[in-house]
């Protein structure tokens, strides 16, 4: 078997330059976060493109890819009180050239894209973190503006995969945005996949896609033109867990500045209402609201 180093020549750069880079910035108003260090726009778009682990190595390559991921989130030194702005990143486009297995919308212009990445850290550990992720209903899991959001497995079981008795699982996503941008049913398709470190941790990775442009039936003018996804979910050295959740969106109607700060408070949202639903806090959203695609 060929040595790591031709496997993924990143690996040994990703660790040493990850353990001394810090992300730092102040998302003021509609500011979007500070840009990516140059090492994690390249593995967020290497792993995004070689999530499905195809070919003899692609396996070991998914996992130098996890590790330096991890490595990155690990040098940040997070905890649940560290503010957004000094965990959220602006990545780089990814080139419609780099999807692997995912689809973008006919319509949609990669150079539109406003891409964010979100590190985060919370006290739930991974045995509260994979069925939440599986929960088969996402309200109150979710952003805020989520108010419907149906999760469902077409090639497999989730309890399987939750106990790691099936390695891979596809989802698919139908949801209801409920926001000041405008209201907009979304569909998406979301592959999920356990890697193991070298350190024996087990982690979560997701890649997530749109194949449709969304548009607004409340407002002519928006719509979301495309979303592409790349999350994990990681055990901390303690008994919490790190969180990543980097996209790829764009949405016509709406200031990409304006946009990038509303992605970047929604997916620490997500985090936060994470935590809220595991400790069985009260949620302002109706995780019963009855489905009423088509009669918006």
């Amino acid at each position: 078997r060929p040595p790591r180093s031709t496997l993924f020549p990143y690996t040994t750069l990703f660790r040493s330059l990850f353990l001394l880079t810090a992300v730092g910035g102040t998302l003021l108003g509609c500011t979007p976060p500070v840009e990516a260090p140059a090492e994690l726009g390249e593995l967020t778009l290497y792993l995004y493109e070689n999530f499905d682990g195809d070919g003899e190595d692609g396996e070991e390559a998914l996992v130098a890819g996890a590790q330096g991921l991890v490595d990155y989130m690990e040098g940040l030194n997070m905890t649940a009180d560290t503010p957004v702005d000094d965990r959220a990143v602006t990545l780089p486009i990814l080139p419609f050239a780099r999807l692997g297995s995912a689809v973008a919308p006919s319509d949609a212009d990669e150079a539109l894209q406003v891409p964010v990445g979100v590190a985060g850290y919370v006290a739930e550990g991974m045995d509260v973190q994979v069925p939440t992720l599986l929960d088969a209903n996402q309200v109150c899991i979710a952003s805020n503006t989520t108010v419907y959001h149906a999760q469902t497995f077409p090639n497999g079981d989730a309890d399987a995969f939750a106990s790691r008795d099936q390695e891979r699982l596809v989802s698919q996503h139908e949801f209801l945005i409920d926001s000041f941008a405008g209201d907009a049913w979304l569909d998406l398709e979301r592959h999920m996949v356990w890697v193991t470190l070298e350190d024996g941790r087990e982690l979560v990775l997701a890649k997530g896609w749109m194949e449709e442009r969304a548009p607004a039936f409340d407002k002519d003018d928006v719509s979301w033109d495309q979303r592409f996804e790349l999350v994990a979910w990681v055990p901390a050295a303690d008994s919490g867990a790190l969180r990543y959740y980097g996209m790829w969106s764009s949405v016509t109607g709406l200031g990409a500045d304006l946009y990038a700060s509303s992605v970047t408070s929604g997916l620490d949202e997500h985090y936060l209402n994470t935590s809220a639903f595991a400790a069985g806090e009260d949620c302002k959203n109706d995780r019963d609201r009855e489905y009423d695609r088509g009669g918006e």
